[in-house]
């Protein structure tokens, strides 16, 4: 019998520690056609990637839960490859995703992120990624961010030797990193860079958003240049939509090429449309250069499928092709996700990274 003046004890409610996070399968470089590369491609370079990359995944998978697992095939021109993925493992305090892909070269890559509580900033998002393949390239990153109060800031440190599109072909459409390739300058390939980024987001008032991101890059052999992104928005500037005001500029390290450039960006956002985003950019670089950006993001509503459409002109562009088109879809299935991503782009970065062809990827992610 209880007695009624004591209190029941009360179980603790369960909140689930990690969150999972979103692990994008790469797309990788095709080599060049030259003895060398096509030797290291099969050499002891493929060897100690597949037994790392066996030996991580595997070791993960006994002593955590896997959410998804993912296998896709990637075409180019007259190349297929395969790609497999294990995405938003859990394991000791860390949400954890591992793949590997091969289409000429074979490569790998990992990616751990957890959330910790860091002093005033409260609670924060460390990640960690390496990639690295067997033609040489590879990039090491680590990132952080956190908010304290209205305020909201990231930063993040990498040394790399490839442009992110080497390991993932829509990184042409994200603000990643900036990769100067001197092969674009008639310069020694594939120098090593050294890359620091902060990014703050300040916010006014519930309707006025500011957001700045500026990027230092150390080229070795080549100096120090960088890249400084602004944009400052209102919400529902008009009925839903929002209207931004953009600016970019940015400095190769290993000349004095460079430019300033403005834009204004109009975000159509009605309720049970897509989501679409159009932002015109005037350049002074050498004169003035226009641009045009488009985008169209729709989740599965009226149609079942989701997909974001991009179409870039930006010419004015320095650590990116200037010229992009791209397409991301995915089918939620019972069991899964059908994903579909095609990607090109074209001018004279898209011919050093070798992306003027089409880049197609189809695969299958299975949930658990």
């Amino acid at each position: 019998m209880i007695h009624k003046n004591i209190p029941l004890r009360k179980t603790p409610r369960y909140t689930p520690k990690h969150t999972a996070s979103h692990f994008t399968a790469p797309h990788f470089k095709t080599a060049k056609p030259t003895v060398s590369r096509r030797l290291r491609a099969r050499g002891i370079g493929i060897i100690r990637i597949l037994t790392g990359w066996c030996v991580c995944v595997f070791g993960f998978m006994t002593v955590a839960s896997a959410q998804q697992l993912a296998l896709s095939a990637t075409a180019r021109d007259d190349t297929v490859g395969m790609r497999f993925a294990v995405r938003e493992l859990s394991l000791a305090g860390w949400t954890v995703g591992a793949q590997l892909a091969a289409r000429e070269v074979v490569a790998g890559q990992l990616e751990a992120s957890r959330r910790t509580t860091f002093g005033p900033l409260g609670s924060v998002q460390i990640a960690v990624e390496g990639s690295a393949n067997s033609d040489g390239q590879g990039a090491l990153t680590l990132r952080g961010n956190g908010n304290l109060g209205s305020f909201g800031a990231r930063a993040g440190v990498i040394v790399y030797n490839a442009h992110p599109v080497a390991f993932d072909v829509r990184a042409l459409n994200q603000t990643a990193l900036p990769y100067y390739s001197a092969e674009y300058y008639s310069a020694e390939a594939d120098d090593w860079a050294l890359g620091l980024e902060l990014s703050g987001t300040y916010r006014l008032s519930r309707r006025v958003l500011i957001t700045a991101s500026p990027t230092l890059v150390y080229l070795l052999d080549g100096g120090v240049g960088g890249r400084l992104q602004a944009d400052i928005t209102w919400r529902r500037a008009l009925a839903s939509d929002n209207v931004s005001l953009l600016f970019a500029s940015e400095t190769h390290p290993a000349n004095s090429e460079g430019y300033v450039a403005f834009a204004g960006q109009y975000q159509l956002a009605r309720r049970g449309l897509p989501l679409v985003t159009t932002a015109l950019w005037l350049a002074v670089a050498d004169g003035f250069t226009p641009g045009a950006r488009v985008a169209v993001t729709a989740r599965p509503g009226l149609l079942p499928l989701g997909y974001e459409i991009t179409l870039a002109a930006e010419p004015f562009q320095l650590s990116t092709a200037a010229y992009r088109a791209s397409l991301t879809s995915y089918l939620p299935l019972e069991a899964g996700t059908l994903e579909l991503t095609a990607v090109t782009a074209w001018g004279e970065q898209a011919d050093a990274l070798e992306l003027n062809q089409f880049n197609l990827s189809v695969g299958y992610a299975l949930d658990f």
